[in-house]
């Protein structure tokens, strides 16, 4: 038998978790900022895109973190 290697595609999963969740999060934002009369917009930052860089960045850590642990030992 041949030895075929596998490698898991975490960058690209955790991409597509982070955009589909970023979608419903800014959607729910946009709903619920659009109740606001005077500082839409620095709640929308503050509530809306904030968390979704902050997800991103938690994520890129994580795929490094593991990377990380899946490497040989040089």
């Amino acid at each position: 038998m041949q030895d075929v290697e596998v490698k898991f595609a975490y960058k690209a999963g955790f991409r597509r978790l982070w955009l589909a969740l970023s979608l419903l999060w800014l959607i729910g934002a946009v709903l619920v900022v659009s109740e606001y009369r005077e500082g839409a917009l620095q709640a929308f930052l503050l509530f809306g895109f904030l968390p979704v860089i902050a997800i991103y960045v938690i994520g890129v850590a994580l795929v490094w973190i593991i990377e990380g642990f899946a490497r040989a030992d040089r």
